[in-house]
């Protein structure tokens, strides 16, 4: 689903989904059509709150502001701060990523807002 916010200044809002999951995106400059597949990850805003969990969860949850979220998944890859949820990709700076955590364990975070480009 794609929300126009300004058209003259390439700014949308995207709904994503994976079949399982639905997230709304921050997109500019957007230049998409709706169905396209997206192969790059979605990029957090803001990740706060970067936590190991005990146990394997997939969440999702929305925040209060318009874009925010609450996501719980899988450390796909520290280096580049890749997390799954599903089969979508986020990626958050990895100097927010705790130095004791390793790949494939479970993480929640939370974000002001997920772009994608």
């Amino acid at each position: 689903e794609i929300n126009l916010i300004s058209q003259e200044a390439l700014e949308a809002g995207l709904i994503i989904t994976d079949g399982q999951f639905e997230l709304l995106c921050f997109s500019h400059p957007f230049r998409k059509k709706k169905g396209d597949l997206i192969s790059e990850p979605l990029h957090a805003l803001d990740p706060s709150e970067v936590l190991r969990l005990d146990f394997p969860s997939l969440r999702l949850e929305r925040l209060n502001s318009a874009f925010g979220y609450l996501i719980e998944g899988k450390l796909i890859d520290k280096e580049s701060g890749r997390i799954g949820l599903g089969d979508i990709a986020i990626e958050i700076d990895s100097h927010f990523i705790p130095r004791d955590l390793k790949n494939n364990e479970n993480v929640s975070f939370k974000c002001d807002r997920l772009d994608i480009y």
